[in-house]
């Protein structure tokens, strides 16, 4: 029975073979973006920046583009911040060398500046305001360093609720010391008196415009010498 089988049915079947998979390979989303970057600088022609617009040609702009999506952060604050936004921190400030030794404290806010801080000192001490000490004559000086009248306390307070300041006081000079002015000196300087006459040219152009009004000569020259006498 096996001898008259078709030769061909005696060979073992052909496995079949699977088609071709047509799933799409999915991509790494960095290396995406990196291929999709790279085919958008291939479609830019280099250009010369003069065809940019620069700061000067904002006016230029038809449109400045989609706006960005708004991103609320919550920024930290440090510490010693109080309610309502509002921060303050103690200041202490001492002076040991005569004649001005003080030992004084008030709370400032810290957007205050140097000089401010300076200005308040000098008013809320009666020895330094009679005086005649001015904020120039005050040196602030905060771990062995001077501080900058135009430092504000935010960049020197850090994490601390209170700074101790040392106190450098320079009497003032004989000049300083006399701030109030005289009677004299407040009075205003009077104002140079401005000259009411004419010059001899001015009085000729004036004659010569009155001639050419006036056709008779006798009545043009009496009313030349009347407004000549007024001036």
């Amino acid at each position: 029975m096996l001898s008259q089988l078709h030769p061909a049915t005696s060979q073992p079947p052909k496995c079949q073979m699977s088609a071709p998979s047509t799933a799409v390979e999915t991509l790494d989303p960095e290396k995406q973006f990196v291929q999709t970057y790279v085919q958008l600088m291939g479609l830019s022609e280099n250009s010369p920046p003069s065809q940019f617009y620069s700061t000067h040609d904002y006016d230029k702009l038809q449109s400045l583009g989609p706006s960005l999506p708004k991103f609320t952060y919550k920024f930290p604050t440090s510490v010693g911040n109080k309610a309502e936004g509002k921060s303050t921190v103690k200041l202490k400030f001492k002076s040991i060398k005569p004649p001005y030794k003080i030992s004084y404290e008030f709370d400032a806010s810290t957007t205050s500046t140097i000089y401010k801080i300076k200005s308040r000192l000098i008013n809320d001490v009666d020895n330094l305001t009679s005086a005649g000490i001015t904020p120039k004559d005050v040196k602030l000086m905060l771990k062995s360093k001077v501080v900058q009248d135009t430092s504000t306390l935010t960049t020197l307070v850090g994490e601390n609720t209170e700074l101790s300041f040392n106190c450098i006081i320079t009497p003032p000079t004989s000049k300083q010391v006399n701030t109030m002015p005289s009677k004299a000196e407040e009075e205003p300087e009077p104002e140079p008196a401005i000259p009411t006459t004419l010059s001899t040219a001015a009085l000729e152009q004036i004659q010569k415009i009155i001639k050419q009004d006036i056709v008779d000569p006798a009545k043009a020259e009496e009313i030349f010498q009347k407004f000549k006498n007024s001036v």
